[in-house]
């Protein structure tokens, strides 16, 4: 093999693993994440508002949220984090029933035109976590639409969560307690 045709074989095999999933397998950031990353770092320092609103919005989220902490639900989410995961307090033993009850949640929710989502796992290939819903706040709402969001989010949990709503749907051989 000359060295020529050595180096088109070499200079094939290395685009390849540079455009291929090469940083699946190292500690490298892919490229695409990298700069989404960098964006989002010049897009605060050049608008310091977007966080002070992001902060104001998970606070109205939180606040909104309160009472429900003490009864039916848990938020084991930072205070000023804007990714929310809610957990039932007192779920069923049943995973999939638990389950249920969230995607009840979420398309109440999404009926009254707040979208949100639960944590979806993969049953038997990755450790079996507990399901909770997900909240992602965003600084693009107002005031208003936060709060909005909230109530509907709030109502939609008093409904689906609540023990009467439980008993009439899933019988009294459910156990609450796991």
């Amino acid at each position: 093999m000359s060295w020529q045709e050595w180096q088109k074989k070499f200079a094939d095999s290395s685009r390849q693993r540079i455009n291929g999933s090469a940083f699946v397998y190292s500690a490298a950031l892919p490229g695409a994440l990298a700069t989404c990353g960098s964006e989002a770092i010049r897009m605060l320092a050049a608008s310091p508002h977007i966080r002070t609103s992001l902060t104001e919005n998970v606070k109205t989220l939180r606040t909104t949220l309160a009472k429900l902490e003490d009864v039916s639900i848990y938020i084991p989410s930072d205070p000023v984090s804007a990714l929310v995961h809610i957990y039932m307090k007192n779920p069923p033993e049943d995973i999939e029933l638990e389950e249920r009850i969230l995607q009840d949640v979420v398309d109440e929710a999404l009926a009254q035109g707040v979208l949100i989502t639960r944590s979806a796992r993969l049953r038997g290939q990755e450790n079996e976590m507990t399901p909770t819903l997900k909240i992602m706040v965003s600084a693009a709402f107002t005031k208003k639409e936060m709060e909005k969001a909230s109530s509907v989010l709030r109502t939609a949990i008093t409904k689906h969560l609540g023990s009467k709503y439980l008993a009439s749907i899933y019988g009294g051989a459910m156990k609450l307690m796991r």
